[in-house]
């Protein structure tokens, strides 16, 4: 990317990079569903659509698309922030059963007869797993999973991280 310059990736949970992040200890984190409130610098990374996965069973799973306001139902999933803003707008506060990362959210979804969202670079693998699910993507990508890099203030090298900004962004496309 840049002489002279070693990269060390580690991978961290949200919280945790953020707090490194806050702490100095990192000099920058590729974070999803961030909002800037840290006073960060931020680049936009390439973002993917989120989707929602149910049992070929339940009454959603014959629609091609998704909007909000047809998930007022049992949701297994992290009640994201933009999640709930979503759906309050739409009238309703989603009931969140459950919480798991995206691997597990298909085996629960499966054995719970739940709603799970998921995010679609994760669908082509993990969905042929459990043959009883379907994923359905949102309407005009109504719930997107955005990514972005957030550096420290005061990180030196500002070419580098364009450097790494059009890195990543190359190699997320």
């Amino acid at each position: 990317l840049h002489p002279h310059t070693e990269i060390e990736p580690y991978e961290h949970g949200y919280i945790e990079g953020l707090k490194c992040l806050k702490a100095g200890t990192l000099d920058a984190v590729v974070i999803s569903d961030y909002e800037n409130t840290d006073g960060f610098i931020t680049y936009s990374l390439p973002s993917t659509r989120r989707l929602l996965i149910v049992e070929k069973s339940n009454p959603l799973a014959s629609k091609e698309e998704l909007e909000i306001k047809d998930l007022e139902m049992k949701i297994n999933d992290f009640a994201y922030n933009k999640f709930l803003r979503l759906c309050q707008a739409e009238g309703f506060t989603p009931d969140v059963r459950r919480t798991s990362d995206t691997v597990y959210m298909y085996k629960l979804c499966s054995e719970d007869g739940l709603c799970g969202l998921c995010i679609d670079s994760n669908t082509s693998n993990l969905v042929p797993k459990y043959p009883e699910l379907r994923a359905i993507p949102f309407k005009d990508n109504a719930f997107p999973y955005p990514m972005m890099l957030a550096v420290r203030n005061n990180y030196p090298k500002p070419t580098l991280i364009k450097e790494l900004v059009d890195f990543l962004t190359y190699s997320l496309n």
